[in-house]
């Protein structure tokens, strides 16, 4: 019995190392250069996701503009701290080249060369996805990092909706960092 036990911790013990491990090889810090993007401002709710994205590809489609990127969201607010009538966000994507960009499109620059990164997959809202912000942001004190700057939400996969009506998929969470 005391085997049985001995091994099952064991088991145990080395199924939660896989897994530590694993969410480590998923969190990385990257060295990116600096670029112009283009994006839809929003304020209010995160629920306004499918418009913003919707006026995004209508406005980019109707200005010419060529979307060799995947699509990501800078989030400039903490929902925890913000009314949600207030927070203020985007989506946008990054250009190949300089751009003319009409309203209600705006051209910005993203000017952050270091980015902590961790993949996520799974559904856009609930404790799993708040978890994945939370363990990156811990991840990034324990490294020896401070975060300079918005978070960032780069779209790997076209999202889709699971039986349950939540919007999933697969996404890198960013955040801009520097070595303390």
């Amino acid at each position: 019995m005391k085997k049985i036990l001995f091994l099952s911790c064991a088991l145990l013990l080395f199924i939660a190392q896989v897994w530590s491990d694993d969410e480590e090889k998923k969190t990385e810090v990257r060295e990116i250069k600096p670029y112009s993007y283009c994006c839809v401002e929003m304020t209010g709710s995160y629920e306004k996701h499918s418009e913003a994205f919707q006026m995004l590809y209508e406005q980019a489609g109707a200005q010419g503009l060529g979307m060799d990127f995947a699509p990501f969201g800078v989030y400039y607010s903490d929902p925890s701290q913000v009314a949600e009538a207030e927070l203020k966000w985007e989506i946008g994507f990054e250009l190949a080249e300089k751009a003319e960009v009409k309203a209600p499109l705006v051209l910005k620059e993203w000017p952050h060369e270091l980015m902590a990164v961790a993949l996520y997959e799974g559904p856009f809202s609930g404790e799993a996805f708040g978890l994945a912000h939370q363990k990156l942001s811990e991840w990034i004190v324990q490294n020896g990092y401070s975060v300079v700057g918005p978070s960032m939400e780069k779209y790997l996969s076209m999202p889709a909706q699971n039986n349950d009506g939540e919007w999933v998929g697969t996404i890198e969470i960013m955040l801009p960092v520097q070595k303390k």
